[in-house]
């Protein structure tokens, strides 16, 4: 089925709610997508207006003015206002996502705090455009019941919304400052896992690069980054997976060439994150030209 994103929907899988409703100064739109099955791309196309998209799971290739950009569970896509972008011409597999549009501008204007901090907030949220932000905890559900506690009629539950966008707001800058990110040990592991992810990575090898036991590695993996480590790490390797099948590599030597046990189980893991098995992503990468 396909939607119209600009207009309001309420279905089952994929909800979008607009200014009609919603009573946050500056917020256009807002959607939530539960859908599970591959859908139809975006084609380029440009809003008067910041989009913010937060990826629950999975992941998702997106083009902001020709330049890709990979967003992964847990993070966060800042598309500046008046700017082409889409989703491409690769296609995708299961993901969740929640969305927003937002006037930065009349955001900011409208918050009841003083000048000082207007401008604070005005300010990060322009600098955080065309950006990939990694919120340092997970913050969807947080983000998820402000969606629909906006979305009700009742005005308690509105303004509970409110604060709880306000919240997530109020992270996402947190987490986009340099000062927030995540820790020295969490970036040298990630460092490590994006260099050596055609390898066996074992979790003790990088809870010792990290200064940690296994379990308080674990931990803190999870805090900063969202998900559980062989969940990151499980995620890249069908990134890279998806580059080596569009390449032509065959779907053994790409297994391989990720060391996975076997091909049937890279082939499972695949179909898990991917909601498509190898095979069939390769058959809807020949149907759809390379993006420009």
């Amino acid at each position: 089925m396909e939607y119209n994103i600009d207009e309001a929907t309420w279905s089952d899988n994929f909800k979008i709610i607009t200014d009609r409703i919603l009573t946050i100064p500056g917020l256009e739109m807002f959607g939530h997508n539960t859908e599970t099955r591959h859908r139809q791309m975006l084609p380029p196309h440009i809003h008067k207006t910041a989009e913010f998209l937060y990826l629950s799971n999975g992941s998702q290739k997106y083009y902001i003015n020709d330049e890709e950009y990979t967003i992964r569970g847990n993070q966060v896509l800042v598309v500046a206002a008046d700017t082409l972008h889409s989703s491409g011409d690769s296609p995708y597999g299961r993901y969740e996502t929640l969305w927003f549009r937002l006037d930065i501008d009349a955001f900011a204007a409208g918050l009841g705090a003083t000048d000082a901090m207007k401008q604070l907030f005005r300010q990060r949220l322009h600098r955080m455009c065309n950006t990939i932000v990694s919120p340092q905890k997970n913050l969807y559900s947080e983000l998820q019941s402000a969606f629909y506690e906006l979305a009700s009629p009742d005005m308690a539950q509105q303004l509970s919304g409110y604060a709880r966008f306000l919240q997530f707001i109020a992270q996402l800058i947190r987490s986009a400052d340099p000062t927030g990110s995540c820790s020295p040990a969490m970036q040298r592991v990630l460092a490590y896992i994006e260099e050596n992810i055609c390898s066996d990575l074992e979790l003790e090898a990088l809870a010792a690069l990290a200064g940690l036991s296994l379990s308080g590695f674990k931990q803190k993996f999870r805090r900063e980054i969202g998900i559980t480590p062989r969940e990151y790490i499980n995620l890249l390797k069908i990134e890279k997976a998806k580059e080596f099948l569009r390449r032509g590599e065959s779907v053994t030597d790409t297994a391989f060439a990720l060391d996975f046990s076997s091909s049937s189980y890279f082939s499972y893991l695949f179909r898990q994150i991917e909601d498509m098995s190898p095979s069939e992503f390769i058959r809807r990468h020949r149907q759809t030209p390379a993006n420009k």
